[in-house]
């Protein structure tokens, strides 16, 4: 078990041959981000079919099957070198709330490592802090121990609790932008220094 930040602990071997895996634990809240697992195909599927939860996301549409469900299992168990992509449940209280993570990781034409992350929970969990620990963990780990050099997030227009998560209880301001493929109409970019500096990287 690994500590990087005041904040969470890890168990990452996400190359392992037999068993790859990774486990990050909020030493704040009941919570925690960790590899998805086959027996996890019917909370997803409850989660993803649900209105409440996905109303915001277009990158979820399609998700509401059993197979669409088992290639999703498939995508986020295969970790490539260099590493495209690390999303996770997240559990609180020892059941699935929700997912989140970092679901694109890529090199811009200026040579910058960057991974889009994002944080859906189930409407029921909402208003207890679990997304902004979830968010806070899944940037601090992508900075520090994914070795990234942004981190971007975004959102629709209508979702004003994220926007006010991100640009309030972050503060971070997010930029409008051209409605991209999933519908997202507001981004935030986070450079590493600029988190490493800010009050929530402690």
């Amino acid at each position: 078990m690994s500590t990087s930040a005041n904040f969470y602990t890890h168990d990452t071997d996400i190359y392992n041959d037999i068993s790859p895996h990774f486990s990050i634990r909020s030493l704040k809240k009941p919570l925690k981000l960790r590899k998805v697992a086959s027996d996890d195909a019917e909370a997803l599927l409850k989660h993803s079919s649900d209105q409440r939860n996905v109303q915001y996301d277009g990158s979820v549409i399609g998700l509401d099957n059993p197979e669409a469900i088992s290639s999703l299992l498939a995508q986020w168990s295969t970790f490539t070198e260099p590493l495209a992509r690390f999303n996770a449940v997240v559990v609180t209280d020892n059941k699935i709330s929700g997912t989140g993570g970092i679901g694109w990781i890529g090199t811009n034409s200026e040579g910058v490592r960057v991974g889009a992350a994002g944080i859906m929970l189930n409407s029921e969990e909402r208003g207890k802090g679990y997304a902004y620990e979830a968010l806070k963990i899944t940037i601090d780990f992508g900075l520090r121990e994914l070795a990234l050099d942004e981190i971007h997030l975004a959102t629709w227009d209508a979702n004003i609790p994220m926007r006010g998560l991100m640009d309030k209880k972050f503060g971070f301001m997010g930029r409008r932008i051209e409605k991209d493929r999933f519908g997202n109409e507001w981004e935030w970019r986070i450079r590493k220094t600029e988190w490493l500096e800010s009050v929530h990287s402690v």
